[in-house]
């Protein structure tokens, strides 16, 4: 089965800033919190199709009318991206809430990630970097707005590293890991 058709098929993201804490927590429908662990958030593996609709923002993010128009599809792309978190301080789940909980360079941050994710196989297996390539380039370079000095890019590309364990045939990102 297409790795993207199986609804459980799902890996795990979490910000630079929570790498320190705890895994822990506890998993459930609907991205119900436990308590203790890190600030995890569930991210989706991507059909092709809706690959291209997250890569289509990404440009509309890069490319705005407005700083308002920038941070709609920001958030926009999260709620694409992202399916379910846990340990998030005792809120339940709700893909509306994500505004409420993330800040806009923190949003950024976890769409990187996810990319990076979702370009992974069980072929990477082993690999120490993510291949640079456009679309990667273009989360990363969404990470400010218009009104915002954007900073050179950069040319190191994410970590990446296997975990022991490989489920659903993803391997884990730095920052990322699979889940059942």
């Amino acid at each position: 089965m297409p790795r993207s058709l199986d609804p459980n098929n799902t890996f795990d993201v979490w910000l630079d800033s929570d790498s320190d804490k705890p895994v822990g927590g506890v998993r459930g429908v609907g991205g119900v919190c436990g308590g203790g662990g890190r600030p995890t958030f569930e991210a989706k593996v991507l059909t092709g199709r809706e690959e291209r609709r997250v890569l289509e923002l990404a440009d509309k993010i890069q490319n705005p009318e407005s700083n308002i128009e920038a941070y709609e599809t920001i958030f926009e792309s999260v709620r694409a991206v992202f399916c379910g978190w846990r340990n998030m301080g005792g809120i339940d789940y709700d893909p509306a809430k994500f505004e409420d909980v993330l800040t806009v360079t923190e949003a950024l941050e976890l769409l990187g990630k996810a990319r990076a994710g979702n370009q992974l196989g069980a072929d990477d297996l082993g690999e120490s970097a993510l291949p640079s390539s456009p679309s990667t380039a273009a989360l990363a370079g969404a990470a400010t707005l218009p009104s915002q000095k954007p900073s050179p890019p950069s040319s190191s590309a994410p970590n990446v590293t296997a975990s022991p364990e490989v489920r659903g045939g993803v391997p884990s990102v730095a920052g990322t890991e699979s889940s059942d």
